[in-house]
C-alpha cells in the first residue's frame, strides 16, 4: 500500500506467490480503489486475499 503517484490515498494491493525454487512466480493485483488511510486499504486487501482462497478462480 502506498500513495499513489500525485493522488491523495493508498492503493490496496495484493500478491500471489506460486511455486517453489527456480518455479516461483508472483501475481500483483493492484486494485484502482483509492482509500483515505493505510489501513483500510490493508483491510480491503486482506478481504480480497480471502476471496481468493476461497475462489482462486474467480481472480483469473
Amino acid at each position: 500500500m502506498e500513495p499513489r503517484g500525485g493522488r491523495r490515498g493508498f492503493t490496496a494491493c495484493l500478491s500471489i506467490r506460486r511455486g517453489s525454487g527456480m518455479q516461483t512466480h508472483d501475481r500483483v493485483y493492484t486494485f484502482a480503489r483509492q482509500f483515505a488511510s493505510r489501513d483500510s486499504a490493508l483491510r480491503y486487501a486482506v478481504a480480497q486475499a480471502r476471496a481468493w482462497l476461497a475462489n482462486p478462480r474467480a481472480f483469473g
